[in-house]
């Protein structure tokens, strides 16, 4: 699956890629798999807004919000893996590591 059947082999090729295209993905994600239970990475990026220019109607009564200002941002990493049978349709999510990652 990581190689003949990859979304990422050029379309070009029509079904014939060279070797080196075969063989250069199970190179570049060879470094990211590891044995043992199979782990994901969640990404969360959040950020609190606040108006800065409002849009008065000509009868005071209609306010639009036309542009915000960032007043904060938080991002966070977290490692998680599937416990459980999903034949039986009984899975939870067990997060392993939970980390707010540090603003440059």
């Amino acid at each position: 699956m990581l190689t003949i059947n990859s979304p990422f082999l050029p379309a070009a090729t029509a079904g014939h890629p060279t070797e080196d295209e075969v063989e250069a993905i199970p190179r570049q994600v060879a470094g990211l798999l590891k044995l043992g239970q199979p782990q994901f990475v969640i990404y969360c990026f959040g950020q609190a807004l606040k108006p800065k220019d409002i849009y008065f109607g000509s009868d005071r009564n209609f306010n639009l919000c036309t542009n915000y200002q960032i007043t904060g941002e938080f991002v966070t990493r977290a490692v998680c893996h599937v416990v459980g049978d999903p034949a039986a349709a009984n899975v939870k999510i067990q997060v392993d590591s939970f980390n707010i990652v540090p603003a440059d």
